[in-house]
């Protein structure tokens, strides 16, 4: 309200200058913009990140991180743990945690995430060796080109 004092009208772009996203949401936006093939978003949130001075090291990291927690919670589940099971095993606070993970990772089999996996782990270990652009290749990953 200070910062519209005296305009008294405060609009959508008034709020998104002066919040601050949560990251962990975008994170969870852009993982599952990519396994669910929205590459338009997937690419806006992966160059949001970009922008916002994130390293794409980073952001493999991050990626990878969500897809492997996708993938310990679909292998725990086809294994018949129950949810409170998993939940204890991966140290949740909650078990409906898990109930999100599996609606996720529902249309995935084990060996797509870990192809997934695969993928970012050759990417990271093509940057650090100095054999491409960093940004470039995770913006073919995300829009699923072959490298």
């Amino acid at each position: 309200m200070l910062y519209k004092i005296n305009d008294k009208i405060i609009t959508r772009s008034d709020i998104d200058l002066l919040t601050v996203e949560n990251i962990d949401d975008s994170i969870y936006e852009l993982v599952n913009a990519i396994l669910k093939n929205d590459n338009k978003k997937a690419i806006k949130l992966y160059y949001n990140f970009i922008n916002n001075g994130m390293d794409v090291s980073q952001i493999i990291a991050i990626i990878a991180s969500q897809i492997r927690l996708l993938f310990q919670v679909k292998r725990l589940y086809n294994s018949g743990k129950s949810n409170e099971e998993i939940a204890k095993i991966l140290e949740f606070k909650s078990p409906y945690r898990v109930k999100y993970l599996l609606n996720d990772c529902y249309y995935y089999s084990e060996d797509d995430l870990i192809k997934y996996l695969s993928k970012l782990a050759d990417i990271d270990k093509n940057i650090k060796s100095g054999n491409g652009d960093g940004k470039f290749l995770l913006e073919l990953f995300i829009a699923k080109k072959d490298m």
